[in-house]
């Protein structure tokens, strides 16, 4: 597999989905049908926004359906291979439960509402 959803899956095989359906998925991908129709997914989560108790928003993710399954590319509205540092990070958190470090300062979390 050297593409997903034409991006390569050597820089990376963590990917953001938006779907269909709404939501929009993290996942690790690990296969790829010849014809591209069919992503091996492991370890899957969905990502939640939520309200925090001051007003801000925040997200969160939670694991969707099993730890190994297969999306249907036809289901995917869009998708990166360019997740932020932060959704990474917390991924990463969620799936292998390693904190991970960080020794650059953190940017503003609500920069980009004042872009």
């Amino acid at each position: 597999m050297d593409k997903v959803n034409g991006h390569n899956v050597m820089e990376s095989s963590i990917f953001l989905f938006d779907l269909i359906s709404g939501k929009t998925i993290i996942s690790e991908v690990i296969n790829e049908t010849e014809e591209g129709d069919i992503l091996e997914l492991y370890r899957p989560r969905v990502l939640i926004q939520q309200v925090t108790k001051t007003g801000e928003m925040a997200f969160g993710m939670m694991p969707w359906l099993s730890d190994k399954m297969e999306l249907y590319s036809g289901s995917i509205v869009a998708s990166t291979a360019d997740v932020p540092k932060a959704i990474l990070d917390a991924y990463m958190q969620s799936t292998t439960g390693l904190q991970v470090a960080s020794s650059m300062p953190q940017p503003n979390r609500n920069s980009f509402l004042r872009q």
